[in-house]
């Protein structure tokens, strides 16, 4: 179940996340999923459900995030839904 709900985050991520003015990385306790958009590097770390939840707009999801002061304030600026 682990992989396929990583594979749905990764297209969900590519398509909504693409243009994003940073280089984010969804981050599992497995590895990264997927790193998506240009530009500085911001980390999202969680299980996958978590991860997931914060892809799909959930600013409540149970995550941290790796990366610059500025960059990790910018990244809560990036259109997560389709």
């Amino acid at each position: 179940m682990q992989r396929g709900l990583e594979a749905v985050v990764a297209r969900i991520a590519r398509m909504t996340m693409r243009g994003a003015p940073l280089r984010i990385s969804l981050t599992t306790e497995t590895g990264t999923v997927v790193t998506v958009g240009r530009g500085p590097s911001v980390a999202v770390i969680g299980s996958i459900g978590e991860v997931a939840m914060w892809a799909f707009g959930r600013d409540e999801a149970l995550v941290t995030f790796e990366g610059g002061d500025t960059d990790i304030e910018l990244l809560g600026s990036v259109v997560r839904a389709l």
